[in-house]
């Protein structure tokens, strides 16, 4: 079932959240720019094609597919998602050693991580 309006509504509730919460880390840019690619027509359609309500339509894409072109189409999501995890075990070290400023940054970059 295509159901457009309704993903539409749900990955904008999605992306309103994360910037509501990437401003209040003090990231509102990054939360701004979070997610604009499940707009464009290569992650819309099948997102709206295999939206449910109750999971993530890659994983619906998955199952008919054995592959969600939106999850794979960004490599470079991957490359983020590591980029993220390395920079924060890099401010954990400088954490321990550093105090207080660190903290700050170090919670910054924890705070985006459940948008991802």
């Amino acid at each position: 079932m295509f159901h457009p309006i309704r993903h539409f509504i749900t990955i904008t509730k999605h992306r309103n959240e994360v910037v509501r919460l990437c401003f209040k880390a003090g990231i509102g840019l990054q939360g701004l720019c979070h997610d604009l690619s499940k707009y464009s027509p290569t992650e819309f359609i099948p997102g709206a094609k295999y939206y449910t309500g109750k999971e993530s339509p890659n994983n619906g894409e998955r199952r008919d597919t054995g592959m969600s072109l939106a999850w794979m189409k960004s490599t470079a999501h991957e490359k983020m998602t590591e980029t993220t995890y390395k920079k924060l075990l890099f401010l954990l070290k400088k954490l321990a050693a550093d105090g207080e400023k660190e903290t700050l940054r170090f919670m910054r970059h924890c705070k985006e991580l459940p948008t991802e």
